[in-house]
């Protein structure tokens, strides 16, 4: 099973843009060579694939809309959450 954590994805992306000095695009095309090389490098075949991140409201989801439609297109179930809000116990 492979399970995708959406914000560790970005601060992971954000530090090889900067090691690289290019920026990761994850499209149609890049969705699946990421999936083979995760699976080659582990040497795993994934059979279930999951996708979790929260998100602040719905023009966040929409700015991510073709990342979420080339994962769902790729096998990968998507779980989008709203973000935790802290409650906080005055004395």
């Amino acid at each position: 099973m492979l399970l995708i954590d959406g914000a560790y994805l970005f601060v992971g992306s954000k530090e090889l843009q900067k090691q690289t000095n290019r920026r990761l695009m994850l499209n149609d095309r890049t969705v699946p060579a990421l999936l083979q090389f995760m699976q080659h490098h582990t040497q795993n075949v994934f059979s279930q694939r999951h996708y979790v991140t929260a998100e602040h409201d719905k023009a966040s989801i929409q700015s991510r809309h073709s990342l979420y439609a080339a994962l769902k297109k790729n096998g990968v179930s998507v779980d989008i959450r709203g973000f935790k809000k802290k409650q906080v116990n005055c004395p």
